[in-house]
């Protein structure tokens, strides 16, 4: 997509004001659905040092719960108690829209055969760090809102 292109999807979504104020706001708004209570509080350290607002749920219960969450981009864990992240993801997308989500797992995967779902934006290791989770969900979001 050539810079024009780019430029014009941009102002589109500033004049359309409801998408702009709700989804669009110059930075990500994360919701990391992760039940690694470690990782969860280093993250958000990590986040809020990068200026980035992060909410933590521990399970997509938390994430239906609770009505008045705001958020633009969804960071899962694969693996969640009892559930995956492939299932969690098809019920955020059928409960809150389409959104950039970006699935994390501390297990090495395969990510033909155990990620290829198309809800799943990105997919990182949490090994690789949690700077580098943080970039990818902050990249999938300004692909997913400035450059669609």
């Amino acid at each position: 997509m050539d810079i024009r292109r780019r430029v014009d999807r941009r102002r589109s979504l500033e004049a359309n004001s409801d998408y702009f104020e709700d989804r669009f706001k110059g930075v990500p708004k994360i919701l990391l659905v992760d039940d690694d209570h470690v990782f969860t509080s280093v993250f958000k350290e990590v986040a809020r040092c990068s200026g980035v607002a992060v909410q933590v749920a521990n399970d997509y219960q938390d994430v239906v719960l609770d009505e008045n969450r705001k958020f633009n981009t969804v960071i899962l864990d694969f693996d969640l108690g009892q559930t995956n992240g492939k299932v969690v993801s098809k019920k955020i997308f059928a409960n809150y829209g389409p959104l950039p989500i970006v699935l994390i797992s501390a297990k090495e995967r395969s990510v033909v055969n155990e990620v290829d779902v198309p809800e799943i934006f990105d997919f990182v290791h949490k090994s690789v760090g949690k700077e580098t989770v943080l970039s990818s969900a902050v990249d999938a979001f300004q692909r997913w809102y400035l450059y669609k």
